[in-house]
């Protein structure tokens, strides 16, 4: 089942669904058991 974040998968095949965009945006959209694999990467560019 695809959340509703307001934005569209950047790729969704097979029951695979790839988001390309904020992950503060997409992981509360999901229940607490909905994932096998989260991949993150920081933002870059951003001097801290």
């Amino acid at each position: 089942m695809s959340p509703t974040i307001g934005t569209p998968p950047y790729y969704s095949r097979g029951g695979l669904t790839i988001y390309h965009a904020d992950r503060r945006a997409v992981l509360p959209t999901f229940g607490d058991e909905s994932f096998n694999f989260v991949l993150i990467l920081p933002p870059y560019l951003v001097n801290y």
